[in-house]
């Protein structure tokens, strides 16, 4: 918890005077963090623990991209060097991409270790994270980015759903 409210803090100073997203970097660790904290806390970080970590980190990064395309007016506004801020519209989507591209082959290792079952649920959201980021490098707007965000969120939560059917099972 102190962790992650001191990268809270750092990534809300940071972003305002940076030349390169070191701020986006640290800052997204945090989110990635949290679904192992309690791995962490107990001691017993572990292969699934630091490949959650891998696999969840690149889609984090991914995800802000997205957001910070879709609210580069407001980032503008508020003199934050987003990822928009930083290196514009197509240099974002390309960003988005390269996360992207990265997630899945930690997310490919991350279910063959676990089970190659959990390649349905994941199958799925790898569609919708390509069709996100086709769109996304198609349109190169923020119009495009608000439009294709809930693609991200929905394949978090197919995610989310088939580890928890996994472990039920």
């Amino acid at each position: 918890m102190v962790y992650s409210y001191s990268v809270e803090v750092f990534y809300q100073l940071k972003k305002r005077k940076e030349k390169y997203p070191v701020a986006q970097l640290v800052g997204r660790t945090d989110l990635s963090l949290f679904p192992i904290a309690g791995y962490l806390l107990v001691g017993h970080p572990d292969t699934i623990a630091l490949l959650y970590f891998l696999f969840f980190y690149p889609i984090t990064l991914a995800h802000l991209g997205v957001n910070d395309l879709a609210d580069i007016k407001n980032d503008t506004a508020r003199k934050m060097n987003s990822v928009t801020i930083l290196y514009d519209i197509p240099g974002t989507a390309w960003w988005v991409l390269l996360c992207t591209m990265i997630h899945f082959m930690t997310a490919v290792m991350f279910v063959l270790f676990l089970n190659i079952w959990l390649f349905m649920g994941f199958g799925i959201g790898f569609i919708l994270l390509t069709v996100a980021n086709y769109g996304i490098m198609k349109e190169k707007t923020s119009q495009a980015a608000l439009k294709l965000l809930p693609l991200f969120h929905v394949t978090m939560i197919l995610y989310a759903v088939s580890l928890i059917v996994y472990a039920l099972l």
